[in-house]
């Protein structure tokens, strides 16, 4: 025969119902002593009144006989006074004890009762001012007084002992009620703990060994809560197991050298990727030094950006140069991030071998457009305007405008080139700015001069407004940038429009800053391209409207420029409806920090 164990809920609704239930049968069994000692209680109270009440009727009783002996001796008029106040007395306490016996009917009570009719109908008419008592009949009155009184103390006694039993079964109640308690709390206790306490604890330690990716203890067995979870937690454990070895076998299969190191920059793990990238075996890299593996012009900078990352706990991205276990160094880029889990520092190394190549030939194309491209396109504008310049003196139109032709190519090129070298140079050593005093109506006056031969080829009004406003810029690159705006919006305008130049302070601008804007009547730009327009070599335009492209350098190097000054640069454009670009600039630039 199976046996079924139990089910959590089963065990948990035993734990509370079985307590309660002994409390409840505890405060029954309490709640009937009590009642029964307040019974009796009540009937020693009013045994107790009978016995006042008799004894004041005994005390009147007394003082009628002794005033009567009194008055008849002495034929005092105060002795009959104090005689008929005492019959009087004597009535009162009478009718009392009569009320007493008729409010509680209780089986003592009727006793005393009947022995009291007996005597009341001997008192009867007994009690009369200037009349002597009969002795005879008042010795049978005392004795049926003795006899009604002993009935009342041996009941009261009968109720007093009654009292003291229910109160010594009332101690018995609260000690057995108390131990029976405390061994309840010790038998769920120990069952609690034999059951459930040691499988919760089963569960709690195969949390433990999940979490660190150990093997789970031995299912639990058996068909209630705490078993179905200890079955889902082993299914978790082996689906978790795939997924380790599918995670370790794209780690270690994956070109990055990947490796994690603790705080004294050992390292812990690191994946197969080792072996084909710098030729270590595992086992070798693993335990040493990760500054060991780093190329000697590195080791410093690798040292403090590593304790950086383990003060702050942060990420960090850094370049240096790995040896491979023939000491030959492969540029790499490194990102480190603190682990808060493992209290260690996981590493990802990039090689970046190709890419610096690529960075070296680009400098080499560069110097080579520096050097021996600049220098000709220089010497061959000269050369084109001293022809143009003979064609115009002998007259001969078609050579002076071919030579134009020729002369605006190859400024177009001189300026791409140019172009090219100075955003190079931004990006690799930043913009070098020479601050002045420059007003912004001067800088656009300037620009317009420089455009407006092109403007007037085109077709293309220019017009300008703005607030007297001075700014502290680089004059020469903020002319740059104002040129850059208008050039393309006179290339993409069509002909018989006008673009607006326009300028003014900020409202409620912390720094104060102003604000220019260029705006043209041009197709506009899909809102999804506006903000690629600000980088290297992407352009908006398809050439579908008639614009001439370029090759997306303009822009790119306005936003260089602009953010140099810690300033911003935006467009608002619709398809269709023209463009407005606008660049805010600080009054006055930041301090230098010390």
């Amino acid at each position: 025969m199976s046996f079924t164990r139990p089910k959590l809920t089963t065990k948990i609704f035993l734990l509370i119902v079985l307590p309660m239930f002994l409390q409840w049968g505890f405060l029954l069994a309490l709640h009937e002593q009590l009642q029964k000692a307040e019974g009796d209680y009540q009937t020693q109270h009013q045994f107790v009144q009978l016995l006042n009440a008799v004894n004041t009727m005994l005390c009147d009783y007394t003082m009628f006989v002794t005033m009567s002996h009194y008055s008849d001796k002495t034929h005092q008029r105060r002795f009959e006074i104090e005689q008929g106040v005492a019959a009087l007395n004597f009535s009162e306490s009478f009718n009392a004890i009569n009320d007493i016996c008729k409010q509680y009917d209780t089986p003592d009570i009727r006793a005393f009762a009947k022995i009291w009719k007996q005597l009341q109908s001997m008192l009867t008419g007994f009690l009369t001012p200037k009349v002597l008592p009969d002795y005879d009949k008042l010795a049978q009155i005392r004795k049926m007084v003795i006899e009604a009184i002993s009935t009342l103390m041996h009941s009261e006694e009968g109720a007093g002992e009654r009292l003291a039993i229910h109160r010594r079964d009332l101690d018995q109640i609260l000690l057995y009620g108390a131990m029976g308690d405390f061994l309840v709390i010790i038998l769920l206790t120990v069952w609690f703990s034999l059951t459930l306490g040691r499988r919760f604890n089963h569960i709690v330690e195969d949390s433990v060994k999940l979490s660190a990716g150990q093997p789970l203890l031995k299912p639990l067995g058996g068909d209630d809560e705490l078993d179905r979870v200890d079955k889902a937690m082993h299914r978790l454990s082996d689906e978790l197991a795939v997924v380790r070895k599918q995670d370790r076998a794209l780690i270690d299969n994956t070109a990055e050298v990947i490796f994690s190191i603790d705080t004294s920059l050992r390292v812990i793990q690191v994946n197969g990727a080792v072996t084909k990238r710098l030729g270590y075996d595992q086992e070798q890299f693993s335990g040493a030094l990760i500054t060991s593996f780093v190329a000697e012009p590195d080791r410093l900078f690798v040292y403090q950006k590593l304790n950086e990352v383990i003060a702050a706990r942060s990420e960090i991205t850094f370049e240096c140069s790995l040896k491979d276990s023939f000491d030959y160094p492969h540029p790499a880029e490194v990102t480190a991030q603190w682990s808060k889990e493992d209290s260690s520092v996981f590493c990802v190394a990039r090689d970046i071998t190709a890419r610096k190549e690529a960075e070296r030939l680009k400098q080499e194309v560069l110097a080579m457009v520096s050097h021996d491209l600049r220098a000709p396109l220089t010497s061959l504008k000269l050369t084109l305007s001293l022809i143009a310049e003979k064609f115009k003196k002998s007259g001969d139109l078609s050579g002076t405008e071919a030579v134009g032709v020729a002369k605006q190519s190859v400024t177009s090129l001189y300026n791409l080139t140019s172009d090219l070298l100075d955003l190079e140079s931004y990006e690799a050593i930043g913009v070098h700015l020479d601050y002045e005093e420059a007003a912004i109506a001067d800088l656009v006056a300037q620009a317009i001069k420089v455009v407006g031969p092109d403007a007037e080829s085109r077709g293309v009004e220019i017009s300008s407004a703005g607030d007297s406003i001075t700014a502290e810029v680089d004059a020469t690159k903020i002319g740059r940038v104002i040129l850059n705006l208008l050039h393309n919006a006179i290339k993409f305008s069509p002909r018989g429009k006008t673009v607006s130049l326009s300028w003014a302070l900020v409202p409620d601008a912390l720094p104060a800053a102003v604000e220019i804007k260029v705006s043209d009547h041009g197709p506009g730009i899909d809102e999804d391209k506006q903000q690629m327009i600000f980088d290297k070599y992407r352009q908006a335009g398809t050439g579908s409207e008639g614009e001439q492209l370029g090759v997306g350098l303009g822009l790119a190097i306005c936003k260089a420029l602009v953010e140099a000054h810690d300033g911003t640069i935006g467009i608002d454009s619709r398809k269709g409806e023209g463009s407005t670009f606008r660049f805010q600039l600080p009054l006055h630039p930041k301090p230098k920090q010390s």
